[in-house]
């Protein structure tokens, strides 16, 4: 089909693994699904909401560790090569959707250990989180619109995007978090939890990431880096089961092991050929982590 091989083509002009991309196959076949179906061809970005960190174990209004303002996020240094690729895509009258996926769940399931260090419910501290996700999910969606009006993008909230799953499939993303997380090291090496908890450790002091907040004890850390993992795997599975087809594109490094950290449920249920494919538009980055 030929506009499947002008697809293949403007995708992989824009791929930084190019050739040695292990995910040709998978691509090229969910590309083909899409076309034969009429569906759009469907690229997928994770994003993840900007931060107030002084807020994170705030006793009265934790949720304002969520900032609603939008700039400043780690999907805006790759909008501009995103509009390119949209635009080529335009050029040749491809029907495709860019998809944002804001990933904002890490608050309970990683930092506050399941709200284990606030002193309100689960049903409660989501609902607080909710009230400013909602809220960032539209700023981003009008910052975005204003600053890429020829692209055609949709953004959505995982948690909603989690509960509205759940509802379906009648399943729980909390108790597969569980289930994870107590197996983790069947999945990861040590070495991989080590360079993830060395990377986190780093991320506290004046001006970085977690600035305003003193580094928590070593076995904090461990458990956050042991809930991140489990939380990607988790994620990876249910991207593929959501949208079939999709394709995503890798912006977060280390980029083999983000890649590998979303492959281990699908994997299991799936096969060793089926994977969550991955598209690289903005680069790879191992350093320091082979």
């Amino acid at each position: 089909m030929q506009k499947n091989k002008k697809i293949l083509e403007i995708l992989k002009k824009f791929d930084g693994k190019g050739k040695n991309n292990p995910d040709w196959k998978l691509i090229k076949a969910n590309l083909y699904t899409s076309l034969i179906q009429k569906r759009p061809i469907q690229l997928i970005s994770f994003t993840c909401s900007t931060i107030n960190p002084a807020y994170m174990f705030d006793k009265v209004n934790p949720e304002n560790y969520v900032s609603l303002d939008p700039t400043g996020n780690n999907l805006e240094i790759c909008l501009p090569k995103i509009s390119e690729m949209a635009k080529r895509f335009g050029e040749e009258n491809i029907n495709y959707e860019i998809l944002i996926l804001i990933g904002n769940t890490d608050p309970f399931y990683i930092y506050t250990q399941e709200g284990k260090s606030l002193n309100f419910t689960k049903k409660q501290l989501f609902a607080k989180y909710n009230s400013r996700w909602v809220i960032y999910k539209k700023e981003l969606e009008e910052w975005i619109k204003f600053s890429y009006p020829e692209l055609n993008f949709k953004v959505v909230s995982w948690y909603e995007l989690e509960k509205d799953w759940e509802r379906k499939v009648k399943v729980s993303f909390y108790k597969l978090f569980r289930e994870t997380y107590k197996n983790i090291d069947k999945y990861y090496s040590q070495v991989e939890l080590e360079w993830e908890f060395v990377k986190l450790e780093n991320a506290f002091g004046e001006g970085r990431y977690f600035g305003s907040l003193e580094v928590p004890p070593r076995e904090v850390l461990q458990d956050w880096i042991k809930r991140k993992f489990s939380e990607y795997t988790i994620q990876g599975l249910w991207i593929k089961q959501i949208f079939p087809y999709g394709i995503l594109m890798q912006n977060e490094m280390p980029t083999d092991l983000r890649y590998k950290m979303y492959q281990p449920l699908i994997k299991k249920f799936y096969g060793n050929d089926v994977t969550l494919p991955n598209i690289y538009p903005f680069g790879v980055d191992n350093f320091g982590f082979n």
